[in-house]
């Protein structure tokens, strides 16, 4: 069954619902719902979908202190 590609609470609760039914771990079926749903489930990411790779390695190596 395809997934419902809303972006509110409850499409993102029936994404998982469908996907644990499919035999997915429930984690898994989170992450999948989220990445559905355009929300990042990664609580210390919280980059914009519009990130470029340079951007995301830039912030990445500010964050952790790697090549200053």
């Amino acid at each position: 069954m395809p997934l419902n590609p809303g972006k509110s609470d409850e499409a993102r609760s029936e994404n998982i619902a469908t996907e644990i039914k499919a035999g997915k771990d429930p984690k898994q079926a989170e992450a999948i719902a989220y990445s559905i749903q355009g929300k990042d489930s990664s609580p210390i990411s919280g980059l914009p979908q519009t990130q470029t790779a340079a951007e995301s390695a830039s912030r990445n190596e500010k964050y952790w202190g790697i090549g200053e």
